[in-house]
């Protein structure tokens, strides 16, 4: 039996290393995406064009790692929620943009602004004093009772934000269902806060599902109920999430999407750690304070990096767009351009669940 501060531990390393791993599967793939254009540029001035060489071969192997390492990092991501408070898992959250911006520098040679180094202090600062100051777990185990959920609250508030969801997601199809269409104002409102919701919602069941006995063995997956329907719940509510973030970058501009869904999902996780989980009703006034500030900092300077990061890639292209394809040779310097300054957030799938979270790039 793991006591609090054990848990606590491997929880915050657990949630470093989703942290870490999606970092790095997001900048390898970025990282293959921008040596396939160079190569395509390359071939397509010699006679084998159409022939994949040895550094297509070698870019398709270091995309494929990137997705591994990607999709591998939901697995910590998920363990660490059932371990540690929501409000430190989300700020951690937070922190996975500070080290994609710190890998892109170094690895992408992409170069840091002003804004973009306030936007890391920001969230560095803010991850440190949550984590500081944060609420920490009992030494005790708390588990809940058999059938039963450790938090009443959550009851009520998943009938209301599942309602809610399911309303929202009609909204947004409702040119599928025959009703009259939305305009885009309605759209730009509804997609980005469904995404936010069904991610808050998913991290509920995420995190309540740590209150319960893990089961030992199948059987006793069949004698609790309740976990399975938890692990289902979360399943379903990822597949959710990462639906409507593909169904965002589609209809809606990344710029506007990818902030406005992360902040959503980030702030309601915050308020869920607080009036659902009551995670600082027990803790001093000066260190729950601390924490929220921190908390508040971390995702304030998140989504300034995204944002930042967003219009860099918007003006990139635009400008590429406009450059005249005199030769060549121009043609070919332009490329190089675009690829040395293009931000690691110019995707076209966002960073919510898998980016973030939801970001795979195809050469």
């Amino acid at each position: 039996m793991l006591s609090g501060s054990e848990r606590w531990a491997i929880g915050i390393g657990l949630a470093l290393s989703n942290c870490a791993l999606s970092a790095l599967g997001f900048t390898l793939q970025r990282k293959s995406h921008l040596l396939h254009q160079k190569d395509a540029a390359n071939r397509s001035l010699t006679s084998d064009e159409n022939e994949p060489g040895p550094a297509e071969r070698s870019c398709q192997l270091m995309w494929v790692i990137g997705v591994i390492l990607y999709i591998s990092a939901s697995v910590p991501d998920v363990v660490s929620y059932a371990m540690v408070p929501q409000v430190v898992c989300s700020t951690m959250s937070c922190f996975r943009l500070v080290l994609v911006t710190v890998l892109a520098h170094f690895f992408l040679n992409e170069q840091l602004q002003r804004r973009e180094f306030l936007a890391m202090t920001s969230c560095v600062i803010g991850t440190f004093l949550c984590l500081a100051f944060g609420p920490k777990l009992p030494e005790s185990e708390r588990v809940a009772e058999a059938g039963d959920l450790y938090h009443p609250e959550v009851y009520s508030y998943l009938i209301v934000g599942i309602a809610s969801l399911l309303f929202l997601l009609l909204l947004e199809h409702s040119d599928a269902l025959g009703l009259p269409s939305l305009s885009n104002t309605a759209h730009y409102l509804i997609l980005p806060i469904t995404t936010g919701l069904a991610f808050g919602i998913e991290k509920v069941f995420n995190t309540e599902i740590g209150f319960l006995h893990l089961p030992a063995d199948f059987a006793g997956l069949l004698k609790q109920p309740q976990w399975m329907a938890m692990a289902a719940a979360i399943c379903a509510l990822g597949l959710t999430d990462l639906y409507l973030n593909l169904r965002g970058a589609q209809k809606m501009p990344v710029q506007v999407f990818i902030p406005g869904a992360f902040a959503f999902a980030t702030s309601l996780q915050f308020l869920q750690s607080v009036f659902v989980f009551g995670e600082l009703k027990d803790m001093d006034t000066k260190d729950a304070v601390l924490a929220m500030i921190g908390a508040c900092a971390s995702l304030a300077g998140a989504i300034g990096l995204q944002t930042e990061h967003l219009k860099q890639s918007w003006t990139n292209q635009h400008e590429f767009a406009l450059v005249p394809q005199a030769s060549e040779s121009s043609s070919e310097e332009s490329d190089a351009t675009l690829s040395k300054h293009q931000s690691p957030s110019a995707v076209t799938s966002p960073p919510l669940r898998f980016l973030e979270s939801s970001s795979v790039e195809i050469p």
